[in-house]
């Protein structure tokens, strides 16, 4: 999966059309543009995110059935936040690169 991301033309056009959240919403792309990139564009990192995902669906299912021990339950709820926090700023990103093009593109 690869990153979508704006061209300079699209960068500048925004900042002139827009005020300071205009900023703030480009200096999110830019900050966390790197970090998908990091886990969505190399071979490691999706890699580390298949392999959490899918001890995150084996720890679930030892929750599920009470079977987990301590160790188990720490690691399930660490994976389970973290995962979120990933699909969050995906589609936070998403988002803010959608709102940026809607902008640039309708001026």
């Amino acid at each position: 999966m690869e990153i979508d991301s704006l061209t300079t033309n699209e960068l500048t056009r925004f900042l002139e059309l827009t005020d300071k959240r205009g900023a703030q919403i480009l200096s999110f792309l830019g900050k966390y543009s790197k970090h998908l990139e990091a886990i969505l564009d190399t071979e490691a990192g999706k890699e580390i995110l298949m392999y959490d995902i899918e001890r995150l669906k084996i720890l679930a299912d030892k929750v599920l059935g009470e079977s987990a021990d301590d160790k188990e339950l720490a690691e399930y709820r660490y994976l389970k936040k973290r995962l979120a926090f990933e699909a969050d700023i995906l589609k936070k990103y998403n988002k803010h690169l959608e709102q940026v093009r809607k902008v640039v593109n309708v001026r």
